[in-house]
C-alpha cells in the first residue's frame, strides 16, 4: 500500500478515504479523486460563493471562472480554467466549476500544491492497476461474509507517524498471527479475533487495506497453493513483484520490510498447500 507522507495520511485517515481514492502519478504527485473532494467540501461545511466568470467562450470552449468557498469568516478563493489547451472533455464551463472548487477545498485542507484533484489534467487520472498472481477473495469467501478488518467508523485514528513511534510492533504481532494459520478457516478467525480487533482498531485506513493485502496472500497461500513471492528489494522501496519480478502495486511503509524469513514462510505454505 502507499506510503503516504503524514500530512497526506492524516487526511486520509480524518476524512476515511479509500484506497482507490488517491494515488501517485509520475512517481512523485498525489492525486485525489474528485468525488473524493466534493465530499470533504460538504463534510467541512464550505459555502460556495457565486462564481464570477473572467471569460466564457463556448464556442472556444474556453472558461475561466473565479471560484469562492468559506467557512465561518475564513475565505478561499481560486480559478478554474478550462480550454484546449489543458482540457478534452466537452463541457468546458463544468470542467472549470471542478477544478476550481477542487482547488478551494485543497486550499481549506493546507494541501494545495501537495495534492492535486484528478480533474486538474487528464494524465492524473488513476492508472490500470496491474493484477497480482494471488486469487481474488471472491473465489473463495462466502457470499455475505463481513469484510475483514472493516474500517469502524467514528474512530480517532491514529497518524502513520504515531503508529510507528508508539507501537512500531503492532503491524508484525497481527502478521505473525496471520501467517500462522494453517488452515482458512483458522486464518478467518484469527483475522476476525478480538485480539486482532482491538489491536488495528486505530490504524489509518491505508493500514487496514495493506492489512487485506497480506490476508489475501495468506489465503491464496492455504487455499490455491499459489502464491506471490515478493523478491528482495531494497529497505528504502519495498515493492510486491509479480510474477516476471517486476515491482507492482504500491510501496509499503518504509518499516514493514519484506525480508527473507518473510519468502521462507510464502514458500513454505505454497508448498504445504501442493
Amino acid at each position: 500500500m502507499a506510503n503516504y507522507p503524514d500530512h497526506i495520511c492524516e487526511i486520509v485517515a480524518k476524512f476515511d478515504l479509500k484506497k482507490d481514492e488517491l494515488w501517485q502519478v509520475h512517481g512523485s504527485t498525489w492525486v485525489i479523486k474528485h468525488k473524493a473532494v466534493e465530499r470533504i467540501g460538504v463534510q467541512l461545511g464550505i459555502s460556495w460563493h457565486a462564481p464570477h466568470v473572467i471569460e466564457g467562450n463556448t464556442a472556444d470552449k474556453t472558461v475561466v471562472v473565479l471560484v469562492t468557498g468559506s467557512i465561518d469568516s475564513r475565505i478561499e478563493w481560486s480559478f478554474g480554467e478550462a480550454s484546449p489547451a489543458n482540457n478534452k472533455n466537452a463541457y468546458p464551463w463544468a470542467m472549470a466549476e471542478k477544478r476550481g472548487k477542487d482547488r478551494v477545498v485543497l486550499k481549506f485542507l493546507a494541501a494545495h500544491g501537495d495534492v492535486y484533484s484528478e480533474e486538474e489534467a487528464d494524465d492524473f487520472k488513476k492508472p490500470a492497476k496491474p493484477s497480482l498472481s494471488v486469487a481474488p477473495l471472491d473465489d473463495y469467501e462466502a457470499p455475505g461474509e463481513p469484510e475483514v478488518f472493516p474500517v469502524a467508523p467514528d474512530v480517532d485514528r491514529k497518524s502513520a507517524h504515531a503508529i510507528k513511534k508508539e507501537r512500531p510492533n503492532d503491524w508484525h504481532e497481527v502478521v505473525s498471527k496471520l501467517r500462522a494459520a494453517t488452515t482458512p478457516d483458522e486464518l478467518k478467525k484469527v483475522a476476525g479475533s478480538k485480539y486482532v480487533e482491538d489491536m488495528t482498531r486505530d490504524w489509518p485506513v491505508g493500514f487496514l487495506d495493506m492489512l487485506r493485502d497480506e490476508y489475501r496472500a495468506c489465503m491464496s497461500a492455504l487455499v490455491v497453493g499459489k502464491i506471490e513471492v515478493p523478491a528482495p528489494v531494497p529497505a528504502a522501496a519495498p515493492r510486491y513483484r509479480n510474477a516476471n519480478g517486476a515491482p507492482v502495486g504500491k510501496v509499503r511503509p518504509d518499516y514493514f520490510q519484506t525480508t527473507e524469513d518473510d519468502i521462507e514462510d510464502y514458500r513454505k505454505k505454497a508448498d504445504a498447500a501442493e
